[in-house]
């Protein structure tokens, strides 16, 4: 990490903040919000360098002891709470400690800077008495509220802070971060495609092995729609893939090459449409089969993936939504 000046793909964020410092004006309390994966909590971790970086002037120089600690999570005047135990909460114990430190000013650094990681896990008597610290806060802090379902705060929480949105980053920043931290091309363009944005959940979907085995279900479930008998291929293809740990994200690569079929029947370019697809040996006679059923036909068909998708987190049958998602495609042929 070096500052605010590397976050990558929050153009408008980093300016309000790097204005903020300039002008002396920074606000006591920011509330980061945006979806997951998109730079919040490292931003917030910026801001902390740039208050503290013992070299540069507005920002930080990547470095220096501060910066250096910093970044490893070791400096006594940047604190992070994140949800913890089973519930995954921010209990009040925490709080209750963190409050005791405020009686004190920074220990070494220009400023403290607090980090709360998924404010929203806030437990309510721990988000009461945190309002409280809010409501005097100490000299010389700052409070950075990180979360993607700010509307889960208390109100009287959320308007003590400034909010800084943060948005789904370019699928092309996505790539590129993926591909830095160590992914193929094809995989990192893949998962870019796939994550919506948000650079954490393409890291998680570029895994190579787990991707080509996610390759080869999505490759099973298009030969079960498309070719052989109604129920034997439907029943064989879905035993198989739900039982799989990540059908969710299967399905989302389901959807994802129904959507590149569609565009290709429509002839549109689809530049992604071959990043990491070689999962079988006939994908160009499915691709063709694929085709023949037309762009409309294919888009419904991706609508039905997405649909069965969310149909799975209200803890549907897996192998039932797949039995029924697979019929409903299979009546979709020319």
């Amino acid at each position: 990490m070096s500052g605010l000046t590397a976050i990558r793909g929050q153009p408008r964020a980093v300016l309000q903040l790097r204005r903020a410092i300039s002008s002396g004006k920074l606000a006591g309390a920011y509330l980061f919000t945006g979806p997951p994966g998109v730079g919040k909590a490292t931003t917030a971790l910026a801001l902390a360098a740039a208050l503290n970086c013992e070299r540069a002037d507005g920002d930080a120089c990547g470095t220096c002891s501060a910066c250096t600690r910093i970044a490893s999570g070791n400096h006594p005047d940047v604190l992070r709470l994140a949800p913890e135990g089973a519930a995954r909460m921010i209990a009040i114990d925490p709080i209750r400690e963190l409050a005791a430190r405020m009686g004190y000013p920074p220990h070494e650094g220009r400023a403290r800077v607090v980090v709360l990681d998924d404010a929203e896990r806030l437990g309510i008597a721990a988000a009461n008495a945190f309002l409280k610290t809010l409501e005097e806060p100490p000299a010389r802090t700052f409070f950075v509220l990180v979360s993607a379902a700010p509307d889960a705060l208390l109100v009287t929480i959320r308007s003590r802070c400034q909010r800084i949105r943060f948005a789904p980053l370019p699928r092309d920043e996505v790539a590129a971060i993926v591909e830095a931290g160590g992914a193929s091309p094809a995989n990192a363009r893949l998962a870019a495609a796939l994550a919506g944005g948000s650079a954490a959940r393409a890291a998680e979907l570029a895994d190579g092995e787990a991707l080509a085995a996610r390759q080869l279900r999505v490759a099973a479930l298009l030969i079960a729609a498309t070719s052989g008998t109604l129920g034997g291929a439907v029943t064989a293809a879905t035993r198989a893939v739900a039982a799989a740990d990540d059908l969710g994200a299967t399905l989302e690569l389901f959807a994802h090459r129904l959507r590149d079929a569609a565009a290709l029947a429509a002839g549109v370019p689809t530049p992604d449409r071959d990043a990491g697809m070689a999962a079988s040996g006939d994908e160009p006679d499915l691709a063709a089969r694929l085709a023949e059923r037309g762009p409309r036909a294919l888009a419904r068909g991706a609508r039905a993936t997405l649909a069965a998708r969310r149909a799975l987190t209200a803890m549907a049958n897996p192998q039932l939504t797949l039995e029924r998602l697979l019929v409903e495609l299979r009546a979709e042929q020319p």
